[in-house]
């Protein structure tokens, strides 16, 4: 956390909380992985469905304001689809992301 802290110039102290917000959504997800991912839903007038299909690959544009919460919620949603994530860095956190 030191690391990103330096590189971004936020406190640590918001980094430990975008850490614990982080760990709460990716719980959530987990928990809930089934009905994120769909299995259609019976609509009034008929019948709706839902296919998760992968798409490929994902380019993916982090946000160095919030480097841990955003990169986790985009990777994990994508990955559990079956997708490939693909990150272009900041300039400013290029050894963050190394090690996220």
């Amino acid at each position: 956390m030191r690391l990103i802290s330096r590189e971004s110039g936020r406190p640590v102290f918001y980094l430990a909380e975008e850490m614990q917000d982080a760990k709460q959504v990716l719980n959530n997800m987990a928990k809930n992985i089934y009905d994120l991912l769909g299995k259609g839903k019976i609509d009034p007038k008929g019948y709706v469905y839902t296919k998760n299909m992968p798409i490929g690959t994902v380019l993916y544009i982090p946000s160095w304001r919030y480097p841990i919460l955003q990169t986790m919620i985009s990777s994990v949603a994508n990955l559990m689809l079956g997708n490939c994530v693909i990150m272009n860095t900041p300039e400013n956190l290029p050894s963050s992301y190394e090690r996220i």
